[in-house]
């Protein structure tokens, strides 16, 4: 898309004149990219602490069913060598602090938009991490990432004025979290209710996402029961999650 802005139109309401908010592709990227990478961090902390609880309680191979169903590579060859890699692993583009980097290089170049005390949550969640790095510390340790995660999220609504911004910000958090929610087979009412936000920002938001993904998401999550225990359901749902999204640098 070049330079060429989207547009919406906005009427003000003090003279009810009709004005356009505009956004670069290459800003409404990084909006949606930041929250998806922010919405990663979170959401697979969470599920990786309870997949290191499953290894200490009865499955010390649980580690290779989450990559399973991440659809990362399984190169550890032990437990250890997972926890390791995949929290601290600057190098491995798979690892958490990775999406964290990537979240940070995003949030820094929109701190015009999300403001110096959301950046700063983010900034502070990488520092922890480089830190927990050093020590090879455990899960545990990164509660306070988790905390920063859930400020950052908090503080956005009133810290953000364009509701253009805030909408792409979220559609990314809700389409990485729906994804997820997905591979890990969470509960079907959990899913559909994260898939009827999502619908919410869609709507608001019509030049960014591709007519035909969406139709297919649809389709899929017709049916008051999804079928979130079939492999093509998963596999469709997923690819059809990652094509959505068509403003790219």
């Amino acid at each position: 898309m070049g330079d060429e802005t989207i547009g919406i139109i906005k009427r003000r309401k003090d003279n009810n004149m009709t004005t356009t908010e505009t956004i670069t592709p290459s800003k409404a990227n990084r909006l949606f990219w930041l929250g998806r990478y922010a919405e990663r961090v979170y959401t697979c902390l969470h599920i990786v602490r309870k997949c290191l609880d499953k290894m200490i309680d009865d499955d010390e191979n649980a580690y290779r069913d989450y990559c399973t169903k991440l659809g990362i590579p399984d190169v550890y060859p032990t437990s250890d060598d997972f926890f390791r890699d995949y929290l601290y692993a600057e190098g491995n583009g798979y690892s958490l602090i990775t999406s964290m980097r990537y979240a940070f290089d995003n949030a820094i170049l929109l701190r015009d938009d999300i403001k110096s005390e959301s950046l700063a949550y983010i900034e502070l969640s990488l520092r922890v991490m480089r830190a927990c790095a050093k020590t090879n510390a455990k899960c545990d340790d990164l509660q306070a990432v988790t905390d920063n995660m859930l400020a950052f999220w908090g503080g956005l609504e009133e810290r953000i004025i364009s509701r253009k911004c805030k909408d792409l910000l979220y559609l990314g958090r809700n389409l990485e979290r729906l994804e997820l929610h997905v591979r890990f087979h969470y509960d079907s009412k959990r899913i559909s209710a994260i898939y009827a936000t999502t619908c919410q920002y869609l709507s608001r938001l019509p030049e960014v996402y591709s007519k035909e993904y969406f139709a297919e998401i649809q389709h899929l999550m017709k049916g008051s029961e999804l079928n979130i225990e079939n492999d093509d359901f998963d596999k469709d749902m997923v690819r059809a999650i990652n094509s959505l999204f068509v403003i790219v640098l």
